[in-house]
């Protein structure tokens, strides 16, 4: 008897799903299968039948040819899918896109059967079922079988997985700059529907799960965040902050697409700082202060040197190697001249940008310089700051928004406990900087910042970029979740 194999602890497969036991609706085809046209589907399948053996058994041969005696039979099927670009594009033959596949191209033989059977008499009958079946599936209804059998034909729920390595390939930093600078302005005129986060924190457990849902207008984008901040996972070997994010379609809800939400969130926050930093920061700007040495520095390092020309970039972290190796990297991957730097010299860069998890203030007010433009992106809660108080109160501050920054910036909120500020000292929104109701810089020799805390409608837009991106460029795994 062979030694037993020890079963590979789920948690650990990056793709969510058990390496050892894959699910049967992961489906590991390209995106452009799913997304592609009705023509180019039907090519698609055809292809991947002549690649590999049918999944059913029998002759292969003899199944063909039943098959299209079955084909001249029937009437053609009305599709249900009148909304859903996925699913409506994903048929292989005329007349059964309402039908899901099966890995190799097929679809359910059972279905197939009663569908052409029922749409045959329905044509037949020259009843009218396509209007009713459109309804139905437009409110995501079980769309009656129209023999009244007990079983009901149901739409296949279908959805993208995008993973980081996805995103980092799909998503460029100037395209995600101008998605972004487009939601703040939508935003700003009041075409989102943005609430603020919502969080529960499980008794027992030092945690806490967030969930951050969103829809904007235009472009259409509509979907959800889901955040856990665990700070006990760093004993554990785990990270500490885990995230994904599902886009849906706007009409029906149905779910479009599931991805990492760590990069995500990652490029979009550096994205946010971009705008305001091309807005308000002064055109001559040319050296970039950075006090932090994560995810966040790298992603304000590439997405900012894309809206100013900048020379030379200085970084502060907790420790001198970490500095030192974050400099390496700036060089390395953007040819920019870098170095560690004291916070001191860090302070006096002509843009600056705090990406720390540091509860008290990192930037030293007395060395940043007049004309000096702020990003402070790390803090998020009300106890917590990166910025003292006295900067904020000299400096012309403006948000990513009005209500989340005065519920949970704490380097606004504790400023005006310690009496140097005050809530109508807030500027405004970027938003309002870019639609050309609100003056951005107005002197110079003026300190601006931009105080963020994160906005869903930021995930959304970038979200629904990956996606689009992801059709055109044939990435990701289609997940069919009501496999059997």
């Amino acid at each position: 008897m062979g030694r037993a194999r020890a079963p590979t602890p789920r948690w650990l497969d990056p793709r969510g799903l058990a390496a050892d036991r894959p699910h049967p609706g992961h489906q590991p085809v390209a995106a452009r299968r799913l997304l592609a046209g009705p023509g180019e589907a039907r090519e698609a399948q055809r292809a991947a039948a002549a690649q590999g053996p049918s999944v059913r058994g029998g002759s292969s041969h003899r199944g063909r040819t039943q098959r299209s005696r079955r084909r001249a039979r029937r009437a053609p099927v009305p599709s249900l899918q009148q909304g859903s670009r996925i699913l409506h594009q994903r048929s292989t033959a005329v007349g059964r896109d309402d039908l899901p596949l099966r890995d190799r191209g097929g679809s359910r033989r059972s279905d197939r059967w009663r569908a052409g059977r029922d749409a045959a008499r329905t044509h037949w009958r020259r009843a009218g079922v396509h209007a009713a079946a459109a309804a139905a599936a437009r409110f995501s209804a079980t769309v009656p079988h129209p023999a009244g059998r007990r079983r009901p034909l149901r739409r296949a729920s279908i959805a993208l997985l995008l993973t980081r390595g996805d995103l980092a390939r799909l998503l460029d930093y100037s395209s995600v700059i101008d998605a972004v600078g487009a939601a703040f302005a939508a935003y700003s005129s009041g075409r989102t529907q943005t609430p603020l986060r919502v969080g529960v924190e499980p008794p027992g457990a030092e945690g806490v799960l967030l969930a951050m849902p969103c829809a904007v207008a235009e472009p259409r984008s509509l979907g959800a965040k889901i955040v856990s901040v665990f700070r006990g996972n760093a004993v554990r070997g785990l990270p500490t902050v885990n995230s994904i994010y599902v886009l849906s379609d706007y009409e029906t809800g149905a779910p479009l697409v599931i991805m990492d939400g760590g990069y995500l969130t990652a490029v979009r926050t550096a994205a946010g700082s971009a705008v305001a930093t091309r807005e308000l920061a002064r055109a001559d700007a040319r050296t970039l202060g950075v006090f932090g040495t994560g995810v966040q520095a790298r992603f304000h390092v590439e997405t900012i040197r894309r809206v100013r020309a900048l020379t030379r970039v200085l970084v502060s972290g907790t420790s001198a190697d970490k500095a030192h190796e974050f400099a390496e990297w700036v060089t390395a991957a953007t040819g920019l001249a870098a170095e560690p730097a004291a916070p001191q010299a860090t302070s006096a860069a002509d843009i600056v940008a705090a990406c720390t998890t540091s509860a008290t203030p990192v930037v030293l007010a007395e060395h940043v310089r007049d004309g000096a433009h702020v990003n402070a992106v790390g803090a998020f809660t009300p106890t917590t700051r990166e910025l003292p108080s006295q900067l904020v109160a000299r400096a012309r501050v403006f948000v990513d928004t009005r209500a989340g920054a005065l519920s949970e910036a704490g380097d606004l909120l504790l400023a005006i406990q310690d009496g140097q500020f005050t809530l109508s000292s807030v500027v405004g929104e970027v938003g309002e900087v870019l639609l050309g109701a609100l003056p951005g810089r107005i002197d110079p020799r003026q300190v601006t910042i931009y105080k963020s805390v994160g906005a869903a409608f930021l995930d959304a837009v970038t979200a629904r970029l990956a996606f689009e991106k992801a059709g055109e460029k044939a990435t990701g795994t289609v997940y069919e979740f009501d496999a059997e």
